[in-house]
């Protein structure tokens, strides 16, 4: 690509350079929570399940889970190749309630890979959920047969309108909200938008 800039009645400024998707990670936006089952060294096994997964945004809102019955299991290759951590569907999961995360009307986005192991369920891949009826917290990913794949829980609105087929393939789903307006996409298709 070529970049240039142009200062009226002075200099024209050019600049080549090659983009390398390689390197990007996100880290370069700044997230608030970045969780990696990919990276080895953040995720502490204890008894063959995983207990705590470091966040590598630098804020420290790492999750953990206490109770053994409780806790995914670190799959191998799981996702395309790459680790991943895989939960039971029903009491397994992970979480930090002080995790300090944006709530309420605040803008935000999130970004997650995932791979449904059963097409009939209603679960939720990640998020935030209710704190109190008060902060108004609820943003959460999910997977909801027959509503949706992906679906999004949040605290003004709902928004399906992704396939309501859930299949077990990999996928990306993601969630972008601007404190106003909140837009649902999955594995590079937007769907619905909602507004309140």
């Amino acid at each position: 690509d070529v970049m240039s800039i142009y200062v009226p009645g002075k200099l024209t400024l050019r600049k080549e350079f090659v983009w390398n998707e390689s390197i990007w990670n996100p880290s370069m936006v700044q997230p608030s929570l970045w969780l990696d089952a990919a990276d080895t060294s953040t995720v502490a096994q204890s008894g063959g399940s995983v207990s705590q997964w470091a966040d590598k945004s630098g804020n420290f809102r790492h999750l953990t889970q206490t109770t053994p019955a409780n806790r995914p299991s670190y799959s191998l290759g799981g996702i395309n190749g790459l680790n991943a951590l895989s939960l039971d569907g029903s009491s397994g999961h992970m979480g930090n309630g002080s995790i300090g995360l944006p709530i309420g009307g605040s803008a935000r986005s999130m970004f997650i890979v995932y791979k449904p192991l059963r097409t009939t369920s209603v679960n939720t891949l990640a998020g935030q959920g209710p704190v109190s009826v008060t902060t108004a917290s609820w943003f959460t990913l999910q997977f909801r047969s027959p509503l949706g794949d992906p679906y999004f829980a949040g605290y003004s609105a709902d928004i399906g309108g992704g396939p309501s087929t859930i299949t077990t393939t990999p996928k990306i789903a993601e969630i972008v909200y601007n404190g106003t307006t909140g837009t649902l996409f999955g594995t590079g298709n937007q769907y619905n938008t909602e507004t309140r």
